[in-house]
């Protein structure tokens, strides 16, 4: 889960910020855009979910 969530962060779709010992993840601008396609295509769709992965591992 960590590494998705580091990978996100590289990619510049979430961020995070450490408040009383934790750590709190948010979407930034481009993450809002992605979560908007990710619900516009359907969020039963596999392929895109996939897609993403892919893509943030790269």
């Amino acid at each position: 889960m960590y590494t998705l969530l580091h990978l996100l962060e590289n990619k510049e779709l979430i961020t995070s910020e450490w408040k009383s010992e934790k750590k709190y993840y948010s979407l930034m601008k481009k993450g809002v855009k992605y979560l908007a396609a990710y619900k516009q295509a359907g969020s039963n769709n596999p392929m895109f979910l996939k897609h993403l992965l892919e893509e943030v591992s790269l």
